[in-house]
């Protein structure tokens, strides 16, 4: 398995920074914040779909970071919670470390970590599943055990941008049966002239909420839309909308993007950088917010050789950029395209990474991070095997190739595609 852990981006400890991430990452001085929170970088690199899932248990804060290459004892890895060392296949970043030490010695108590089940990590989280063998009589037993994960996202009230795209909805449905969550609330923009009500009901009628829906559909009324405008400076939320927000999100999803490569930069901007911004701005008026988690590309330095998981800074700032936009109409911004873009191959890397560094600068005091996808495909088997609802990328390339529809590809034959599986990239 090709994984890059999750590693901090901005260590913090009690409010106090290092040089090289004060000065270097292009952050703010301690002088100037004191709250103890961080901001993380987590890529995920290329997998093996013969693989298991990455198992992951992911928060917000002060994260101490251990990541495995072979199983372990449990009491091992609770031990790795609180000393950072790069020897075990679990990266784990939370801020309640007590709490999850104990838990995990509790479960090591009943059976080595080898005995315990992939699918107790990632197919449920919302619960571990620590087996115990019986030496005598040979009968195994299963013993639910409460998790960090778990309580983190128990009776929570999460806010998720673009959750009716692709990511989105995977996500969605994960959290709704894994988590023992309050409410969801999904910012849904008017469509062809359907309300975001009926663009909601025709979102839940997809096939990938079928097993809730014949399981559970209890479950589906803890989804909640509200009315969103992109192009609008407060995103055009009623002031009753955004009171209930901002006094009910504790975590925040921001999965929206224009992911189109030939996107015209004026609209590439305006959601990607702009969109961001105010998300970020909503965020910050959340009384309860425990963890904001910023979606990237993987691609966002694709003009760099080496890639390490820190922001880089772009070569025109985020500010230059946001000005620009406002002053030129879309005619002429056309016409900078070329300069504005630099080295990048596109406008979605270049508004992508453009994205990056506004939350890195205006997110520094927050509990925020950034995750980098690479190209993500159908789900390996989360519901279930295969899903997709679209024909993008490596999903339509197999479906015409298969059809006999492409017969060649252009391309370099020693060049690996870096994707991973819906499914895998929820569960990170």
């Amino acid at each position: 398995m090709h994984e890059t852990a999750a590693s901090s981006l901005i260590k913090s400890s009690n409010g106090e920074l290092t040089i090289e991430n004060s000065l270097g990452s292009g952050g703010m001085g301690v002088s100037e914040f004191t709250t103890p929170t961080v901001t993380h970088v987590n890529t995920m690199a290329a997998i093996d779909c013969n693989e298991q899932p990455p198992i992951k248990l992911y928060t917000h804060i002060n994260i101490k970071t251990a990541t495995t290459t072979h199983a372990g004892d449990a009491n091992e890895i609770a031990n790795l919670i609180v000393t950072p060392t790069t020897t075990h296949a679990i990266t784990t970043t939370t801020p309640h470390c007590n709490e999850s030490s104990s838990a995990l010695s509790s479960a090591s108590a009943a059976a080595p970590l080898s005995t315990i089940p992939i699918e107790a990590y990632t197919d449920s989280a919302a619960a571990s599943v620590a087996t115990t063998a019986n030496a005598q009589s040979g009968v195994e037993e299963t013993v639910a055990v409460a998790t960090p994960i778990s309580d983190f996202y128990r009776n929570a009230t999460i806010l998720i941008t673009g959750g009716t795209g692709f990511v989105g909805k995977v996500l969605t449905q994960k959290l709704l049966r894994a988590f023992e969550l309050r409410r969801i609330y999904m910012l849904i923009r008017c469509k062809n002239d359907v309300c975001v009500e009926e663009r909601l009901a025709n979102f839940l009628r997809e096939s990938i909420f079928d097993a809730i829906r014949a399981e559970q559909p209890e479950l589906l009324q803890k989804v909640h839309a509200v009315r969103v405008d992109y192009s609008a400076l407060d995103l055009g939320i009623s002031p009753e909308d955004r009171e209930k927000l901002c006094e009910d999100v504790e975590i925040v999803f921001n999965v929206v993007a224009s992911v189109k490569f030939n996107e015209k930069l004026s609209d590439a901007i305006d959601i990607n950088v702009l969109g961001t911004k105010k998300i970020l701005d909503l965020s910050m008026e959340m009384k309860n917010l425990k963890s904001f988690v910023h979606i990237s590309t993987l691609y966002c330095n694709c003009n760099r050789k080496y890639i390490k998981e820190r922001v880089y800074e772009s070569d025109i700032g985020y500010e230059k950029i946001m000005q620009i936009f406002r002053i030129f109409d879309d005619e002429t911004l056309e016409k900078f395209r070329h300069c504005l873009i630099g080295g990048m191959p596109n406008t979605y890397t270049m508004t992508k990474k453009c994205a990056e560094n506004l939350v890195n600068h205006r997110a520094f005091f927050m509990p925020a991070g950034i995750f980098r996808p690479p190209i993500v495909m159908s789900t390996y088997k989360d519901p279930f095997p295969g899903w997709t609802d679209n024909l993008y990328g490596p999903s339509g390339l197999c479906t015409w190739s298969a059809r006999g529809l492409v017969r060649c590809i252009y391309g370099r034959a020693n060049c690996k595609a870096n994707m991973v599986p819906a499914d895998y990239c929820v569960n990170a």
